[in-house]
């Protein structure tokens, strides 16, 4: 079939993506969350790249769910993460950040290699140490073909749609959108994660998939503070990076699964609901993955 006959265009999935992000930035309905104080968990999170970087796991002990307070560190861990292309990479703790542990070098993932991630430590404290394993597969670059803000008018708002255009490839894919605003990023939070399932749309050329919505900067004087703490504000001229990767299915749901069940605050750092996904064996909770970016700039047009 021919790529004008594969052809998946914004406004025909503009409800269907409307909806999504509705469910994911609007949602607060708890899922099954135990409302009773039960014995910390060892929290394990990390999301190694094809970036040529020191690659992080951060490692903590789980608050109460509603003592509304950042997690402990843990330290003194064994972190190594292996490789199925016969790689060994062990991690260390910097004397002024515990519970954050770092590669010795600079390396980056590889797109079809598995990566596992073994962790031991005393936990409970009983002079034995816990072992906690996870694995990743990391998948190949998601290519776009361009990235485009479109201006638009939202009740009288002035409003950014940011459309992609580009190949989805066939099978069942979830992707991860982040931004970088004139070299600042702007995602820097699990709340501000933008995911994307593909609901069925397999092997389409995506022509003007709309995935996010921005603020025009005129927008500022007329909000609340409430929505310019959930708002970017672009002004023209200004350069907006997209990043994109393919991410793991599992750390889909993680994503959000965090967004609903916190209110958009990251649990990773604050008292997980017993219930969110985890890859994370031995009881513990939290997300270990691999994934490869591919950034695409655009610059901010007139209005």
């Amino acid at each position: 079939m021919s790529k004008a006959n594969n052809t998946v265009s914004g406004s025909l999935i503009f409800f269907i993506l409307h909806f999504s992000f509705l469910m994911f930035y609007s949602c607060t309905a708890p899922i099954d969350i135990d409302t009773d104080d039960s014995d910390p968990v060892i929290v394990i999170y990390g999301a190694i790249t094809d970036e040529m970087k020191q690659q992080e796991i951060r490692i903590s002990r789980s608050s109460p769910y509603f003592q509304n307070e950042p997690n402990t560190p843990v330290s003194r861990a064994i972190v190594i993460i292996e490789s199925s292309d016969n790689k060994r990479y062990e991690l260390f703790e910097p004397e002024a950040n515990p519970g954050l542990y770092v590669s010795s070098s600079e390396w980056a993932v590889v797109p079809g290699v598995t990566y596992n991630l073994r962790v031991s430590v005393d936990f409970d404290g009983d002079g034995n140490p816990e072992n906690y394993d996870a694995s990743t597969t990391v998948a190949a670059k998601m290519e776009l073909d361009s990235v485009k803000l479109d201006p638009m008018n939202i009740m009288g708002h002035k409003n950014y749609a940011l459309n992609i255009y580009g190949e989805e490839t066939p099978g069942r894919d979830h992707y991860l959108f982040k931004y970088i605003l004139n070299d600042t990023p702007v995602t820097t939070k699990i709340s501000k994660y933008v995911i994307y399932g593909d609901m069925g749309i397999n092997d389409l050329y995506l022509d003007g998939l709309t995935i996010d919505y921005f603020d025009h900067i005129d927008n500022w004087e007329s909000d609340s503070d409430d929505q310019r703490k959930h708002s970017t504000y672009l002004k023209p001229g200004e350069i907006l990076v997209v990043e994109t990767a393919k991410i793991p299915e599992g750390y889909y749901n993680f994503i959000d699964q965090c967004q609903k069940e916190m209110h958009g605050e990251n649990p990773v750092f604050g008292g997980p609901a017993s219930n969110i996904t985890t890859n994370i064996s031995g009881g513990g909770a939290g997300f270990f993955c691999g994934y490869c970016i591919s950034q695409i700039p655009t610059t901010v047009p007139n209005f």
